[in-house]
């Protein structure tokens, strides 16, 4: 698809490549330009890929040709540019070179500009065909059907490595995770996983597909699009390895070739079904919006819960402060003596003023305004005892003054421990 342009640009296997022009969701695209006939069937179609000024294209007969998008004419032609059919293209932007590869394993490197149809160079390396081609950050990459993967430095001109026999042929290729990443379809269905600079070798392998994975399509750096003979176009997550769902379906028709819109938003792909068909990709957009929600939510309920859990321990806390202040007020109030009437009414006050005290733990909101109440009926029920204390002699005419006194001196000490805060009173005042 045109890097800039709602066109795409097709390669039939009578020869002819043709440019379309999108023309929108649920419309049929117009055809806009002829850009003429190879001898043999037209394998490869490539836009050059900042501006889309050119369209290359290479076929069965050998032969790699540049049309000017401009004037729709072949401005560059090499008829026999490799021993062997032509197979997939591919660009090296920084260096400006057009890089292709054949059905016998080699690769070349052309600059296209008029009048040099020379290879700038050769890299025979494979002993089966070369499936497809990805250059990043100077690296070439060629996918092979001998089961191997092979990395080429473009710019010293040298071979890096190439992969031990893995057994099955390699079909297609992307980069993820920021370049640390080189993926490839494989015959079997696995994808497999190579890390940065360990190329002897896969690091990972990704199982799930039934069948060949004829195609990928980088959706972002965690997430990809398949495209496998069984007719379906899955999206992936990549490292943690899931399938997330299917995209599109060719009804049971092998997927070939993909490629994504310069603005993101249509995939096209094509098929054994001899159909174009676009996929609209907000709809993953939609599918990740969900997701957010979804977790936002979630992040919600364990919030709280644990603000819930936090108030449950606070309330604990106060239920055992309390019991612990009215067993202390409970032992001191028994060791006051029992013996006069004063100090019995004395400790029924202080009872009430714990149970107060108890059934003001059940609300935290109100605690600061119960403990103030408290305090006040603290201080009216020492007066009361001290006032209750005076009087004994009246009430009980069996006591002589000197069971009177103890009790008095009794009420005196319950008016003074009054005035100091018990260990629940301290507790609830923190609060």
């Amino acid at each position: 698809m045109h890097p800039t342009q709602d066109l795409i640009a097709l390669g039939l296997v009578d020869g002819r490549a043709l440019l379309y022009s999108y023309q929108g969701k649920g419309e049929t695209c117009t055809l806009n330009t002829d850009l003429g006939t190879h001898k043999e069937a037209c394998r490869a179609v490539l836009f050059e890929p900042t501006m889309g000024s050119r369209v290359y294209t290479a076929s069965s007969d050998k032969g790699i040709r540049t049309i000017d998008m401009a004037t729709g004419k072949v401005a560059w032609d090499v008829t026999d540019a490799h021993d062997e059919a032509v197979n997939c293209l591919t660009f090296w932007e920084e260096g400006g070179l057009l890089v292709s590869g054949d059905d016998i394993g080699g690769v070349k490197l052309w600059d296209c500009r008029e009048g040099r149809k020379k290879a700038v160079a050769s890299i025979q390396k494979h002993e089966d065909f070369i499936s497809d081609l990805l250059v990043h950050e100077g690296m070439l990459f060629g996918a092979s059907g001998d089961n191997t993967l092979s990395t080429y430095d473009l710019k010293h001109r040298k071979l890096v490595a190439r992969t031990m026999d893995q057994e099955d042929e390699l079909l297609s290729l992307s980069v993820l995770k920021h370049g640390k990443k080189i993926l490839a379809g494989t015959q079997s269905g696995v994808l497999l996983v190579y890390s940065w600079g360990e190329w002897m070798n896969c690091t990972d392998r990704f199982v799930g597909h039934p069948e060949t994975v004829e195609a990928l399509v980088k959706v972002d750096e965690e997430t990809l699009l398949t495209g496998s003979s069984d007719g379906l176009i899955r999206l992936c997550s990549v490292l943690p390895n899931k399938l997330l769902g299917v995209l599109g379906s060719h009804d049971e028709f092998p997927v070939e070739r993909m490629k994504m819109a310069w603005d993101r938003r249509v995939l096209a792909s094509i098929a054994h079904d001899s159909l174009v068909r676009f996929w609209d990709m907000s709809v993953l957009e939609e599918d990740e919006e969900d997701e957010e929600d979804e977790k936002g939510v979630e992040e919600d309920e364990i919030e709280k819960k644990e603000m819930s859990e936090r108030n449950s321990g606070r309330r604990r806390k106060v239920s055992a402060a309390v019991a612990a202040a009215m067993a202390t007020n409970g032992g001191k109030e028994n060791s006051g003596g029992s013996s006069s009437s004063s100090s019995s009414s004395s400790s029924s006050s202080s009872s009430s003023s714990s149970s107060s005290s108890s059934s003001s733990s059940g609300s935290d909101d109100e605690e600061d305004e119960e403990d103030e109440d408290e305090d006040e009926k603290g201080d009216e029920n020492g007066e009361e005892g001290e006032d209750e204390d005076g009087a004994g002699g009246n009430s009980a005419s069996s006591s002589s003054s000197e069971e009177q006194e103890p009790g008095k001196k009794g009420g005196q000490q319950k008016g003074s421990k009054k005035m100091r805060m018990t260990a629940a009173e301290s507790f609830f005042k923190d609060l």
